[in-house]
């Protein structure tokens, strides 16, 4: 086209599962395209998405193509030259990481949520049963790429006094362990995980800790799949 593009993968879940990609294209200054391309899943979904997105947005739109199975959609817009600036939402991040089931997309709301904690003013948006309970997907099923994200995330709320008692819930904290153990994560991911777990136990744990979740810690430090370093710094939990 010979224009500047980016795309976006995204997942929708209701009514029913699809698939979808959206290009950008930039054709001049605030005047851009916007093609839909479905890549699987449910077409009446993606007709759905399609028509809310036609209501959302001025500009021309070819709508997808007459057939059976609509594959693909097209936008022509200008924008406003006095367009807001929004600040990345929250819940899409919470509801990708806890409905999609593409490693990819998890890995892109892990990233999304370690901007939004990186913002201080932001931080206390993920200290709800909610956001770690995204989370606690997030390391049961993440790849090492939203791993690293997750770590970020974590490391950043331990300091949260709002976040304690989100840690202390007993499902999190098993997650957090067994991720720590599990085979499959590389060892810078273990040793930030532990540091993560330690700061969790000192700041939000103790004094007032279950016996079930130093039983744990302590099991977890036991472990054969952990190495020396990992192991000490979890210990430094425990001296305390």
């Amino acid at each position: 086209h010979g224009h500047r593009k980016m795309s976006i993968k995204a997942e929708a879940s209701r009514p029913m599962p699809c698939t979808f990609k959206a290009r950008i294209y930039r054709k001049g200054e605030q005047h851009h395209a916007i093609e839909f391309q479905r890549r699987r899943g449910d077409a009446a979904t993606f007709m759905h998405l399609f028509k809310r997105v036609q209501q959302s947005l001025p500009g021309t739109i070819a709508p997808p193509a007459a057939g059976d199975i609509p594959q693909q959609g097209f936008f022509d817009m200008s924008l406003p030259e006095d367009l807001p600036h929004e600040e990345a939402s929250l819940q899409p991040l919470l509801d990708m990481a806890a409905q999609s089931a593409d490693p990819l997309l998890k890995a892109e709301a892990a990233v999304g949520l370690a901007n939004i904690v990186a913002q201080p003013s932001r931080a206390k948006e993920l200290c709800t049963p909610e956001a770690f309970a995204a989370l606690e997907l997030l390391l049961r099923s993440g790849t090492n790429a939203s791993l690293s994200a997750v770590a970020v995330v974590l490391s950043t709320l331990t300091a949260q006094p709002a976040a304690m008692a989100c840690f202390v819930e007993a499902g999190f904290w098993q997650a957090l362990l067994d991720i720590i153990v599990a085979e499959g994560t590389c060892e810078d991911l273990k040793r930030q995980l532990a540091q993560v777990a330690v700061d969790a136990y000192t700041f939000a744990l103790r004094p007032d800790a279950p016996q079930t979740q130093l039983q744990s810690l302590k099991a977890t430090m036991k472990c054969p799949s952990i190495s020396t370093s990992v192991r000490n710094t979890l210990a430094a939990a425990t001296m305390m």
